[in-house]
């Protein structure tokens, strides 16, 4: 009759939480998006957003309604999902700063230079920006 041993029978017939890979791996998806595609493409960061503030209530309801209490474990980090990240990162400021180079309204900053010396610029501010 106690309601704290009914609640702990209601979530032990639950489905085990196995991995948050599916987790990771969503949150990974939609970063790439944001940070690869949103010099091109601007409200990419509005809708990541948007979606964010979904998915928290989503995620928060399949956690507390629909599978067990994973259980607690100590790690250091995100394991490799840290580096994923960290990649993606540095992918981000390549792409980013070829999307400018190949920009028309960057070339018409300095219509006089050359290809060669747009080139020189935006591979010195790639890597200004990866040295940081």
């Amino acid at each position: 009759d106690d309601p704290r041993i009914l609640q702990a029978l209601r979530e032990s017939r639950l489905d085990f939480y196995e991995d948050p890979y599916d987790d990771y791996l969503e949150l990974f998806v939609q970063f790439g998006y944001v940070f690869l595609f949103s010099s091109v493409y601007p409200m990419a960061a509005f809708w990541a957003v948007a979606n964010n503030l979904l998915e928290i209530r989503s995620d928060a309801f399949k956690l507390c309604c629909s599978y067990q209490r994973p259980m607690a474990r100590r790690v250091k980090d995100t394991g490799a999902w840290q580096r994923a990240f960290q990649a993606l990162c540095t992918l981000s400021v390549i792409t980013n700063c070829g999307f400018l180079y190949l920009s028309p309204a960057m070339r018409a900053v300095a219509p006089d230079a050359s290809p060669a010396e747009w080139m020189m610029v935006f591979v010195f501010l790639e890597h200004v920006l990866l040295a940081l």
